[in-house]
């Protein structure tokens, strides 16, 4: 089954007037010690020329009947914190949002976990989530806890059941394809140390 991993970067600074001025939305109270982080190459700006040639990649994922393919990693974006502990809450709704509890502060990615299958129309697939529905995201500082992973299937899903572990939906596509995402809840610890904390983790699926 595919792997998925979750990973953020905690960092200390010191910020300077401009980046004051550009998280003041987050309240004077949330500028603090920390930043939490995921990492982006950047691509360096090309000297001017007069003719310019720009490739793009073209690509497309084949699925085979009665699998699951990841399509999104789980990435919590930027989280501020001022020492003190918290929570952020990822939804798994198709316009998610990372919505922090009110001693922290969130900014950029905030991107939910997501899955692609493919199955036969009427057919009843089960979603099986880690033990407990929660994961433990671990780096140089104490482990960061990951809650409540829920999950939200498209429209070509419709909700039938759940469990202790596990979502059970209908394929309703007539052509059989579908996707899901996974969202949850990360707890940060008061203090949290500056680095990179990540977990991964595995999601099966089961076709009744």
């Amino acid at each position: 089954m595919p792997g998925h991993s979750i990973m953020c970067e905690l960092i200390r600074f010191a910020p300077s007037p401009a980046l004051r001025q550009a998280f003041a939305r987050f309240g004077a109270g949330i500028m603090g010690s920390a930043v939490c982080i995921f990492i982006a190459a950047v691509m360096a700006a090309a000297p001017v020329q007069a003719q310019t040639v720009t490739m793009s990649e073209a690509r497309t994922v084949v699925i085979e009947e009665l699998t699951l393919t990841k399509l999104k990693d789980m990435d919590f974006g930027y989280v501020l914190t001022n020492g003190a502990g918290g929570t952020v809450r990822m939804t798994a709704t198709r316009n998610n949002s990372c919505i922090p509890s009110a001693n922290l502060g969130h900014s950029g990615v905030c991107q939910y976990a997501e899955f692609a299958g493919y199955g036969e129309s009427g057919r009843q697939v089960r979603v099986k989530l880690p033990g407990g529905n929660k994961l433990t995201l671990t780096g140089p500082g104490a482990d960061i806890q990951l809650s409540d992973m829920v999950v939200d299937g498209t429209p070509e899903m419709r909700l039938t059941g759940q469990g202790k572990g596990f979502v059970k939906y209908r394929i309703d596509a007539p052509n059989g394809a579908f996707a899901f995402r996974i969202g949850g809840t990360i707890t940060i610890n008061p203090g949290q140390l500056p680095g990179v904390y990540e977990a991964p983790f595995e999601v099966r699926i089961e076709y009744d």
